[in-house]
């Protein structure tokens, strides 16, 4: 079973010996996937990925392993999952109505949680992007969902920071910390599920 607080713990350790480095890497794959407007986003997760899991299994920082996994399979992983992520929330007419955002909310648990190990396996393994997909959902499911769901609900909750209607200095703050700390926590949660057998 994945133990969140055993992950959350990990993380700070990590955190604490590249901070700057880690939320810089975080900022710069936030920063190409806005420009790209998500073209990018799948080869910067994988990226992101490649670099937080060479930080969490060696002790190595290489940031420049951001910029190895530009291929056709993470870019088409990015777009289909920006896709259903994205789209369906911003297409629904979501109003002041609470049982709308909720339903959205819980959406994007979904497929969070399905999604979950998919960029950390691609560039961990080179997996193609459906093979990654089932695979992340096997590791998901043979390993405890409740650990996984609580991983997935603060990292979208932690989104939700109130930060004001225009974008200013905090917001963009929190966003690069929910990038960097979302993909960290995948990554440390894959080498923790990767490295004990399931129950």
């Amino acid at each position: 079973m994945l133990s969140a607080p055993r992950v959350l713990v990990r993380m700070l350790v990590l955190l604490r010996q590249q901070p700057l480095g880690i939320l810089g890497c975080s900022a710069l794959a936030l920063l190409l996937s806005l420009l790209s407007l998500g073209l990018l986003f799948g080869p910067m997760q994988a990226g992101l990925a490649k670099v937080l899991l060479r930080l969490a299994r060696d002790g190595v920082w290489e940031p420049q392993a951001q910029w190895s996994e530009f291929r056709w399979n993470t870019w088409v992983a990015g777009v289909l999952f920006l896709g259903l992520f994205v789209a369906p929330t911003l297409a629904l007419p979501i109003r002041d109505n609470i049982s709308d955002q909720i339903a959205a909310f819980f959406y994007q648990v979904v497929v969070a949680l399905f999604w979950f190990y998919t960029f950390t396996l691609i560039a961990d393994t080179k997996l193609h992007w459906w093979d990654a997909l089932r695979e992340s959902w096997h590791l998901v499911r043979d390993h405890g969902p409740s650990g996984h769901v609580a991983l997935v609900l603060l990292a979208i909750l932690g989104s939700y920071f109130p930060t004001g209607p225009a974008p200013d200095v905090l917001g963009l703050a929190v966003l690069v910390a929910f990038v960097g700390l979302s993909v960290l926590g995948q990554v440390v949660a894959y080498l923790e599920v990767t490295r004990t057998p399931a129950p």
